[in-house]
């Protein structure tokens, strides 16, 4: 079987997306970043449309780094 499984981790300062193969091996990893507004007492705020620009970047760049990744899985 081939395919791949494109996971995200939001976290504080940016989405980090991870593409795996079939057989569990990282096949390539990027993150793009956003802001987080830091307010009074160590409040962190942030946008979630922020967030989904951070999704929508990092999967555009894993699946331009990696030919093939954009198959549907089973193929």
């Amino acid at each position: 079987m081939t395919g791949f499984i494109l996971s995200h981790d939001l976290g504080t300062t940016g989405d980090k997306a991870t593409l795996v193969d079939a057989e569990g091996q990282v096949v390539a990893a990027v993150t793009a970043a956003y802001d987080t507004d830091f307010g009074p007492r160590g409040k962190a705020e942030q946008d979630a449309e922020a967030w989904w620009r951070g999704v929508c970047t990092a999967t555009r760049q894993l699946l331009e780094r990696v030919p093939g990744a954009a198959t549907p899985w089973p193929a």
